[in-house]
């Protein structure tokens, strides 16, 4: 199983951590990443390759 690599990236310099998790392939990934898109954008790495980056989800505008 694929160890990827999750980066949530914060608003400042120095605020972004990485965690690891396996994962069966980049489509999960995907999914297991917009899980935590909620305030700051979340890259998913495999080793040095770049799977995707998942933004936060924008709150619905009230009419």
């Amino acid at each position: 199983m694929p160890q990827y690599r999750f980066v949530l990236t914060g608003a400042g310099e120095g605020d972004s951590r990485a965690e690891e998790y396996g994962i069966f392939n980049d489509q999960g990934a995907l999914q297991f990443a917009r899980r935590y898109a909620h305030s700051a954008p979340v890259e998913i790495w495999d080793e040095q390759r770049l799977v995707g980056r998942v933004e936060p989800a924008q709150p619905a505008l009230a009419e």
